[in-house]
């Protein structure tokens, strides 16, 4: 798999000194070079007018399947005078890439073949960065570029075709890596809602990624799966140390779910959180947890692992670990002394 080229220079400082041609404008991009640049863009006009064409496609469909959207719209697209190969950037909200992405070849366009599924990927990153920045290197993206592949390819299906999303990924070779598959599972598991429910859970609980951990640690690599569990309504750090996340710690992963869950029901129950969310959301759950002891709360999440929550039977486990029995809820059993309480 080709990865992006991560540029150490911003948009913003180089259009400090640059005068930019806009080459494409709608609602969605605003695709630039520098003036410099204006003969090579204009040898790859049509190759360029292609691409811009299907990104303005793919934006509004990030937002229909994720519930997310690039920081800035429209999304500021540069396109610089490299030529080394094939490379592209994502910072500050902006997406860039080299001329040489698009200068294509006879047969399949190699170039474009690749740059068709990375401007959608490089997009997503920049709508995953306006939720939180600093997703683990080493599983979601920059390192492998799990994700984002991921999502080019399923986008590419609407914006070009069934045939060409599957040419893409293979040439790629996205469906020999595991971490791939399992975002795959869970999309025919549950549909595009289980994405939207991960990135909004992440948004509700104000989330930020660059306070959990060094990047890549075990530690934020928990906190990100935790999330991806509690969308999923099981715990999903077997799942993932399976598929080749060495960091994944299913014991750890349940401790952040059920503080987190703690956390909400607190909220509930009109208890002051806000020392305790302060700890969970630098990354200091057992601090948080130890705060919701002293308040009283008592949460009880169903603990089922395994690739599909068909495939294992569901265990239950208290807020410190411990199994306790089989509850009825269908996902979530909120626990208060002397009372049990649903969560919808």
């Amino acid at each position: 798999m080709r990865k992006p080229v991560l540029l150490a220079v911003f948009a913003a400082l180089s259009a400090q000194a640059q005068t930019w041609v806009t080459l494409h404008q709608s609602q969605y991009a605003t695709w630039v070079t520098p003036d410099y640049n204006k003969v090579q863009t204009d040898k790859y006009k049509a190759n360029i007018d292609s691409i811009a064409t299907e990104l303005d496609a793919a934006i509004p469909l990030i937002t229909t399947y994720l519930g997310i959207k690039p920081e800035k719209q429209p999304i500021r697209v540069e396109i610089d005078s490299s030529t080394e190969g094939l490379g592209g950037w994502a910072g500050g909200g902006d997406v860039g890439y080299q001329i040489s992405c698009f200068f294509g070849r006879p047969k399949n366009s190699d170039g474009l073949r690749w740059i068709r599924g990375v401007v959608i990927g490089e997009v997503i990153n920049a709508s995953t960065g306006a939720v939180t920045d600093n997703w683990p290197r080493d599983w979601w993206v920059d390192d492998v570029w799990y994700f984002p592949g991921f999502m080019a390819g399923e986008i590419l299906k609407t914006t070009v075709s069934d045939e060409f999303s599957n040419y893409w990924l293979t040439s790629e070779s996205y469906p020999t890596y595991p971490v791939y598959n399992v975002f795959k599972l869970l999309l025919a598991e549950q549909g595009w809602d289980y994405w939207k429910r991960f990135f909004a859970t992440i948004t509700a609980d104000k989330m930020e990624w660059g306070k959990i951990g060094a990047n890549p640690s075990k530690l934020k690599t928990d906190y990100v799966i935790a999330y991806m569990g509690l969308a999923a309504g099981r715990n999903l750090g077997g799942t993932m140390k399976t598929a080749k996340v060495s960091a994944s710690d299913s014991v750890e992963v349940a401790a952040i779910m059920y503080v987190e869950r703690g956390l909400i029901e607190a909220d509930k129950q009109k208890k002051s959180t806000a020392s305790a969310w302060s700890d969970f959301r630098a990354g200091n759950y057992a601090s948080a947890k130890t705060k919701l002891d002293a308040m009283g709360i008592v949460v009880s999440v169903r603990f089922a692992e395994g690739p599909s929550m068909r495939a294992a039977a569901p265990r239950w486990f208290s807020l410190d670990g411990r199994a306790v029995p089989e509850a009825r809820s269908p996902l979530y059993l909120i626990q208060r002394a002397g009372s049990t309480q649903r969560k919808p």
